[in-house]
């Protein structure tokens, strides 16, 4: 959704830094575990398996792409020789001059070879990747009218992208690592205060991110599924989903809107990063860092307001007659973080934090002994923030809301 901002508005960076740094500081933990850990039967093993790797990322030194996450669904089909399907988003920021206009939010499908040489025992991959395929470039967040040239804002074109990385297998079926892509995307001009702009939307990424596999080799056997389930271990959680705030004016006098409405309705994106570990068959004990973000609405203006629930959460696991279904209740205590950016000639501060609940439930299924996919849906209790517009008194909100996402929820290292 496209709205209009004046032009002294700044870029969401606080946001940006925050959500980049939750995920540098997740890869570290995993990183420093692996590291101490002690070492495993795990290995590139060769065989023929289908994978899904997820990756998020943040702008760097070398890129200049902002909001980096990814998905890509793939096969291994010989020991050096892969395919895959991946979709990849970022934004970059439109400017004229020095002068932000607003942003692109870029959207790569591309069918890609990737290439790759186990080393070390096969526990450590380097690899390449090379593709073709399409891309949608859709204008956002802006401070003033602006289209492509031609009118409108979406665009499709070609666009080619070549790449590496370097993962290391913790387990036969889970990997974590580093990926680096660059989009060969081209020239393209847009119009903004009447001045027509040129940019080149070719651009870097890095994401850390994981790739399960499947299926497990070898199958370790509905026993060894069980025990393995039981087992003390550390697990690393990656979700995509919904937020629904349940007030549709959280603050007096203010509405609140989706900043990228999904599909039209009032859910907006939301991503979940989390680390935890299994202490019993019965109990998890999870720390999530989550980030959705919102148009606030008031006379005089509209603000991005950015929202980043961490929480602390016990998970109590139901049993069940199945050794592959596992549903779970949740509740726990954290602290929510919110940050307000691009302000209009109306004064606007509500930038701070507070004290939040959450409970809820989920159901994860067991693929392999090792890795789960999931469901799960969270109610935030959220009454501690403050906003104030222009020179009226501070408001008290109503933040609650309601979240729901699928994830992917890896295990390693045992304790």
């Amino acid at each position: 959704m496209t709205s209009v901002r004046p032009s002294i508005a700044q870029p969401a960076s606080v946001r940006r830094l925050r959500a980049g740094g939750l995920g540098v500081r997740l890869a570290v933990i995993i990183v420093a575990s692996l590291l101490l850990g002690p070492n495993a039967a795990a290995q590139d093993g060769g065989e023929r398996q289908v994978y899904l790797r997820v990756g998020i990322g943040e702008s760097n030194p070398l890129t200049k792409a902002n909001d980096v996450g990814n998905v890509a669904i793939g096969a291994n089909l010989r020991r050096y020789f892969g395919v895959e399907l991946a979709l990849d988003r970022y934004e970059l920021t439109l400017r004229q001059g020095s002068v932000r206009a607003g942003e692109t939010s870029q959207l790569n499908f591309v069918p890609a070879a990737r290439f790759r040489y186990p080393l070390l025992s096969d526990r450590l991959v380097p690899y390449l990747s090379l593709g073709v395929g399409a891309v949608t470039t859709q204008i956002n967040d802006t401070s003033t009218d602006v289209n492509w040239s031609g009118g409108g804002t979406t665009r499709a074109r070609a666009v080619g992208s070549f790449g590496g990385g370097l993962e290391y297998y913790f387990s036969d079926d889970v990997a974590f690592g580093v990926e680096g892509k660059y989009f060969l995307t081209g020239q393209q001009t847009f119009s903004a205060r009447g001045e027509r702009t040129s940019i080149d939307l070719s651009a870097g990424i890095v994401t850390w991110g994981l790739r399960v596999l499947y299926p497990e080799t070898p199958n370790p056997g509905s026993q060894a599924l069980v025990e393995s389930r039981a087992a003390r271990r550390f697990f690393v959680s990656a979700r995509y989903g919904v937020a629904l705030p349940m007030r549709s004016h959280p603050f007096p006098g203010v509405e609140a809107h989706p900043e990228q409405p999904v599909l039209g309705s009032n859910f907006t994106p939301l991503y979940v990063i989390a680390l935890g570990v299994r202490l019993a068959p019965w109990l998890d004990l999870e720390l999530s860092g989550s980030n959705y973000v919102l148009d606030l609405r008031y006379p005089g203006g509209t603000s991005e307001y950015a929202v980043f629930p961490v929480v602390l959460t016990p998970k109590v696991h139901v049993p069940t007659s199945s050794e592959r279904l596992d549903p779970y209740l949740l509740a726990g205590v954290g602290a929510e973080f919110v940050e307000v950016s691009d302000r209009p000639p109306v004064p606007v501060d509500g930038t701070g934090h507070s004290v939040i609940g959450v409970f809820g439930a989920g159901l994860d299924y067991f693929v392999t002994s090792n890795v789960a996919f999931g469901l799960e849906t969270r109610y935030t209790i959220s009454r501690g923030h403050t906003l104030t517009v222009g020179d009226a008194p501070p408001q008290s909100g109503n933040l609650d809301s309601l979240f729901v996402s699928l994830g992917v929820r890896a295990f390693f290292l045992d304790l």
